[in-house]
């Protein structure tokens, strides 16, 4: 059933399935995923998700894996949706103390092309070379450091997010100053997904 499924995205998305030691990596408690897609583009995501959506599979979203164990642990997990080649800097204004990045992007990577420039990441995540962005701002991460920074949200300006049934959403930007209507970038912080 999970084949024929998929077997429109094998074109736009590696499909890996993940059965006995390979499952160990993509588990929440005791449950594991039946299936582990890994997409390469964002229509691959919103792909996957439609298709999940169409035929009843359970998603789970996984970056890292740092904070798999935060919320209410699935009943079953059929299909992981590893972001983890959705990585990478897309615009960085050291000027303007922006940057666009991928959510499979890790902490580790982000804080080492800020500071070439002189500047740092202003959030602590456990593990930051496991750790991604997408996982920050899915936790609603805060660190040590929010009562002098702020949260993940906080520092949040612009959003691509995709929808439970595959559906694409934008909000923000890349400016400081946004005043377009409600910002549902700060409403999708700390979602968990």
């Amino acid at each position: 059933m999970l084949t024929d499924t998929f077997a429109p995205l094998r074109e736009i998305a590696d499909l890996e399935f993940v059965e006995g030691s390979q499952a160990g990596a993509y588990r929440i408690g005791e449950q594991r995923a039946r299936v582990a897609v890994r997409p390469r583009t964002h229509a691959a995501v919103a792909n996957a998700l439609h298709a999940c959506a169409a035929n009843g599979l359970s998603v789970v979203p996984y970056g890292g894996g740092t904070a798999q164990a935060l919320g209410h642990p699935p009943h079953r997990i059929d299909v992981v949706i590893s972001l983890e080649l959705l990585r990478g800097i897309h615009a960085y204004d050291p000027q303007d103390l922006t940057v666009s990045v991928e959510t499979g992007t890790t902490l580790a990577e982000l804080s080492a092309t800020l500071a070439r420039a002189g500047q740092h990441l202003p959030l602590d995540g456990a593990l930051p070379a496991r750790a991604t962005v997408g996982g920050l701002l899915a936790t609603g991460h805060a660190g040590w450091r929010a009562g002098t920074y702020g949260r993940a949200r906080d520092l949040l300006i612009g959003l691509r997010v995709a929808l439970v049934d595959g559906t694409e959403a934008f909000s923000g930007g890349m400016v400081v100053k946004n005043v377009t209507g409600y910002d549902l970038g700060k409403l999708h912080a700390g979602a968990l997904g």
